[in-house]
């Protein structure tokens, strides 16, 4: 056992290395994965020692060395290429969110849970969000946390689930684990619209147009969105339109140019100039919008705005191609 405990052992190194490798061969990039924890240093990957408890010699097994560390925040950037990556409060967070990750806590809501003078929301959120570039992470990597216990918890100790909830906004949080608990019947109404602010909530606010076109001919198309949530999305998912026949036949689908990644909170102005496939047989269709999945195979995410149908996209006005 080297000095500094078997987390820097040169062949615990290298098969570390070869398993985030492999996690990251099979993982990296697939749509069915939303983010991936730099999780696998510290007591439970969390990038601490609290399981070790007093003992000093047992608990510098658990943590690499400082360049150690570095090393292995590096091999999640290089394994995981073009995958949102969050790193732990308690681990490299400044060096991982210049990178483009984001950051996440493990005991959201803490105002008091162990101790009476001392929380995680106070003590270790705040001042992490002071540092620059962990207060700005989220523009660039999804934030997340995990409940402090769970909610009825909160509940029973007295907490203000209204600071609780607000910090969450304010800290640009997408993401929160709550444990599969329920949440407390009387707060559910503010959860409920808690939810509606997590993350990202795209709404169409305008769409103009050109009504009439001619088969290979150019279609103009100026929306007005509105971003209602507090964080952008972390997936180059494409908004598209579409042209579909009162029959439900697509007759033609294009995929816009915004780039929704960008799409802070707040407004945003899209143009669009497409062309008409030149086969379109002239009739009135109906003009719909989505957001598809990266491989802009399906649709994937639901719009703040009515009309959905069961295939996910939304009926928003008609265009007439005339010959």
């Amino acid at each position: 056992m080297q000095a500094h405990g078997f987390r820097n052992n040169p062949v615990f190194l290298d098969y570390h290395e070869r398993l985030i490798r492999a996690f990251g061969e099979r993982y990296a990039g697939k749509p069915e994965i939303d983010h991936v924890d730099i999780g696998s240093v510290g007591c439970w990957g969390e990038w601490n020692t609290a399981c070790c408890g007093s003992s000093e010699a047992l608990c510098a097994q658990y943590l690499p060395t400082e360049t150690n560390k570095l090393r292995i925040t590096g091999w999640y950037f290089r394994s995981f290429p073009g995958t949102p990556l969050v790193m732990l409060v308690g681990g490299l967070k400044e060096y991982a969110a210049s990178k483009g990750a984001g950051w996440r806590g493990d005991c959201f809501g803490d105002y008091g849970m162990f101790e009476p003078t001392w929380n995680h929301m106070v003590d270790v959120y705040e001042p992490a969000v002071q540092i620059p570039v962990v207060g700005n992470a989220w523009k660039a990597g999804p934030v997340q946390f995990e409940v402090c216990g769970v909610m009825q918890d909160w509940y029973d100790l007295g907490f203000d689930i209204d600071r609780i909830l607000q910090k969450g906004l304010d800290w640009h949080m997408t993401v929160l684990n709550a444990k599969s608990s329920p949440v407390p019947a009387a707060w559910r109404p503010k959860v409920d619209a808690f939810l509606k602010k997590l993350g990202y909530r795209f709404v169409l606010r305008e769409l103009t147009h050109t009504t009439e076109a001619r088969p290979g001919g150019s279609l103009t198309l100026r929306s007005l969105w509105e971003n209602k949530g507090v964080a952008p999305i972390y997936h180059p998912w494409p908004l598209a339109y579409r042209l579909r026949s009162n029959a439900d036949q697509v007759v033609a689908t294009w995929k816009s140019t915004a780039n929704l990644m960008s799409w802070l909170p707040g407004t945003h102005e899209v143009d669009e100039v497409v062309t008409i496939p030149s086969d379109v047989p002239a009739a009135t269709y109906a003009l719909d919008v989505a957001i598809l999945t990266e491989d802009a195979l399906i649709t994937h995410v639901e719009l703040a705005i009515g009309g959905k149908r069961p295939d996910k996209w939304y009926p928003v006005s008609e265009v007439t191609i005339k010959n």
